[in-house]
């Protein structure tokens, strides 16, 4: 029983962390991918935050995708990403964003999803996906823009940036 019970732990615990929290299936998806994020934002460290974007290997597995990839300066562009400067990139936007709510007086535990709008666009073959996040803290409104990669079947956070007031609750 007690070995039954360990291998049903050890398979489950394999299969959660075999789901990346990288991808979501449709563009709709990746506003409620962004909030559980900021959710989580009081307890990340950069290192669980960097989990939920691409990776640089995953850049470059797409620029390898000729399917995915026509314009040779994407291509070039996607595959000469580092490691490093994804890292960097994240840490950035992580302190930035930390910042940010600490300035606003955000507790990210406690905001509310509103909305979540999109657009996708080609640039070079490659499909993204702009959104804009809403949501409310302690009565205030608030937005910010997030940047996604579509790898032929997922879409896969690229970027969580400008995290503002916003002007109206009426826009909201």
């Amino acid at each position: 029983m007690k070995r039954t019970l360990f291998f049903f732990l050890l398979t489950a615990a394999v299969l959660v962390s075999c789901k990346s929290k990288e991808k979501v299936a449709t563009p709709d998806d990746i506003g409620l991918q962004v909030m559980g994020i900021l959710e989580d934002m009081n307890n990340l460290s950069r290192a669980e935050f960097r989990d939920f974007f691409v990776s640089a290997s995953t850049l470059h597995e797409i620029a390898d995708d000729k399917k995915l990839v026509i314009d040779e300066e994407q291509r070039r562009s996607l595959s000469n990403t580092t490691r490093k400067e994804m890292k960097v990139r994240y840490n950035f936007m992580y302190r930035r964003l930390k910042s940010a709510g600490k300035r606003r007086g955000i507790n990210w535990e406690r905001i509310k999803f509103h909305s979540f709008s999109h657009k996708t666009e080609k640039l070079g073959g490659v499909k993204f996906c702009y959104g804009v996040l809403e949501f409310k803290y302690n009565g205030r409104h608030f937005s910010l823009e997030t940047t996604s990669v579509y790898d032929g079947s997922d879409y896969l956070l690229v970027g969580i940036h400008n995290l503002r007031k916003s002007n109206s609750s009426d826009s909201i």
